[in-house]
């Protein structure tokens, strides 16, 4: 230990030294960015409606967030959302989110598993936070989100005929996103 180390530690001034992680960070982000983009799934469009769900059980209409998405380049993916023979049997899916603040973006990180509790495939699914922002608003509050490959069609109960697969979405992490991001300028 040297005289010049301990007083940059007890309080003199700083060395500036170029550290490792400086340099690794633009290679980090480009790895996490391919990384998300490899998983990714195109979000056509998104609603915030009034629907039932379950008709057969209290008929409620319940606010709820859909999104459409595109999935034609993803078959696991499509069969998954369709329902086809043999996909319905996957249990759950895991999500989280990752947020980007100076884009602002979040980011739905879905692992679908298969019924050993491994991962069958994954999708991410991207929000703009000035686009979409009062769908993520909603979304925060409910916490289920519906994935549909196609338009949302809604019978004249408000219940829905479009096939569509809800999955629930941790609501704390992207309520505290939405209350951190400044309001978007009104022109």
């Amino acid at each position: 230990m040297s005289l010049r180390w301990l007083s940059s530690v007890v309080g003199g001034r700083r060395i500036a030294r170029p550290g490792v992680r400086r340099r690794m960070a633009p290679l980090a982000q480009r790895d996490l960015a391919a990384e998300i983009d490899a998983d990714a799934v195109q979000v056509e469009r998104v609603w915030a409606r009034s629907v039932v769900r379950a008709p057969d059980a209290d008929g409620a209409a319940e606010r709820t967030v859909i999104a459409w998405i595109d999935a034609e380049t993803r078959p696991d993916v499509m069969a998954w959302l369709e329902g086809r023979a043999g996909v319905e049997a996957l249990p759950g899916v895991r999500t989280d989110w990752i947020f980007f603040p100076a884009t602002p973006e979040a980011i739905l990180i879905g692992v679908v598993e298969d019924g050993t509790g491994e991962a069958a495939f994954r999708f991410n699914l991207r929000f703009s936070a000035d686009r979409y922002r009062r769908y993520l608003e909603v979304l925060s509050g409910t916490g289920l989100l519906g994935l549909t490959t196609g338009l949302l069609l809604l019978g004249p109960e408000r219940q829905l005929e479009s096939p569509c697969t809800f999955v629930e979405v941790p609501t704390r992490p992207l309520r505290d996103f939405l209350r951190e991001l400044p309001a978007v300028p009104v022109v």
